[in-house]
C-alpha cells in the first residue's frame, strides 16, 4: 500500500454526543474567532447537558455566520472593492444556492484545496491538490515515465509493480494552477516534492508520484456569504482529519472568487478541537 494517511482515518477513540458534535463542529467553523469544547459538568442530568450543548450550538452558530460574513468582506476588498460597497452588497446564501456553488468545488480537480490550511494560495499543499491526480488527464507517455523511474530505483522495483502512480507534467501542473490560483508552479511558495512521495523525473518533465490510496474525503458544505463574485462557504469533513499539531479538525471555511464557471481559491482556514 501507499504511504500512511492516518491522519484522515482516525478518530483516535474520541466519541461526541449529537449536540455536543454540533456545538464543536460549528465552533470550529468560526474559523480561529472561536475556541470551545462543550463540556458538561459531572452530576448534570442529561437534560440539562443537552440544553448546555445546544446553547452553546447557539451561541457559535451566531459567531460563524459572523466570521463568514467578515471573511465576504475581505475577499470582496481583496476583488478592490470598498468596505461600504462589501457591506452592502453581501448576501447571505440559501441552501440552494450554496448547493449550487459548492458543487463547483467538491470534486475530483479541486477538493484537494481543503485539505490543506492557507491565507495566501501559494502556500496550499501542493501534494493534496495533486494526490489523486487532480482530474487531469495523464500525459501518453506515462507509462514510459514510471518504468524509466523504476529502472533508476531497482531496489523499489518490485514494491513499485505493486502500487498505483499518477504522473502529471510540468506544463499540466502550472497550467492548472494557473487557473485555480492565478500563480503558476514555479510562483508557488511549496512545491510538490517538500516532503512528500513525489518525484521529479527531469527526462520527461514530469512528476510522479506512488500510492495506494486516494486522499479523498467526504465534505459537506452547510453555509455561505456572498459579496458579488467573492465567496465564503463554511463545510464539514464527514472524515475526521488532523492538522499539523494532531488536534481534530471538523471543518472550515474556503474563500474564492466564482464567476458561475471559473473558481480561483484565495484561502482555507481551519479551526482545530483543541
Amino acid at each position: 500500500m501507499g504511504k500512511n494517511r492516518d491522519n484522515r482515518s482516525l478518530w483516535g477513540g474520541r466519541r461526541f454526543a449529537a449536540a455536543g458534535l454540533a456545538a464543536v463542529i460549528a465552533a470550529g467553523l468560526a474559523f480561529g474567532s472561536v475556541s470551545m469544547n462543550v463540556k458538561a459538568a459531572s452530576g448534570s442530568s442529561t437534560l440539562d447537558k443537552l440544553k448546555e450543548a445546544a446553547q452553546a450550538a447557539a451561541q457559535a452558530a451566531t459567531q460563524v455566520s459572523e466570521a463568514a460574513s467578515q471573511v465576504a468582506v475581505a475577499a470582496s476588498q481583496a476583488a478592490g472593492e470598498s468596505v461600504a460597497a462589501s457591506a452592502d452588497a453581501q448576501i447571505t446564501m440559501t441552501q440552494d444556492e450554496v448547493k449550487k456553488v459548492s458543487a463547483a468545488l467538491n470534486i475530483k480537480s479541486q477538493y484537494g484545496f481543503l485539505l490543506s490550511e492557507y491565507t495566501d494560495v501559494r502556500d496550499v499543499d501542493l501534494n493534496e491538490i495533486f494526490y489523486s491526480g487532480a482530474g487531469l488527464k495523464e500525459p501518453e507517455d506515462a507509462g514510459k515515465c514510471a518504468n524509466f523511474y523504476k529502472s533508476l530505483r531497482l531496489e523499489d522495483e518490485d514494491a513499485l509493480d505493486q502500487m498505483d502512480y499518477v504522473v502529471l507534467t510540468s506544463s499540466q501542473i502550472s497550467s492548472y494552477l494557473k487557473k485555480y490560483t492565478g500563480y503558476t508552479l514555479g510562483q508557488m511558495k511549496t512545491r510538490l516534492t517538500d516532503g512528500n512521495n513525489w518525484y521529479y523525473v527531469k527526462k520527461y518533465d514530469s512528476y510522479i508520484c506512488w500510492h495506494g490510496d486516494t486522499n479523498a474525503v467526504p465534505i459537506t458544505f452547510t453555509e455561505g456569504k456572498r459579496v458579488g463574485n467573492s465567496y465564503a462557504l463554511g463545510y464539514l469533513f464527514g472524515q475526521p482529519i488532523y492538522d499539523a499539531q494532531r488536534h481534530l479538525v471538523m471543518g472550515g471555511v474556503v474563500v474564492f472568487q466564482y464567476d458561475g464557471k471559473n473558481v480561483r481559491f484565495i484561502s482555507n482556514d481551519w479551526v482545530p478541537d483543541k
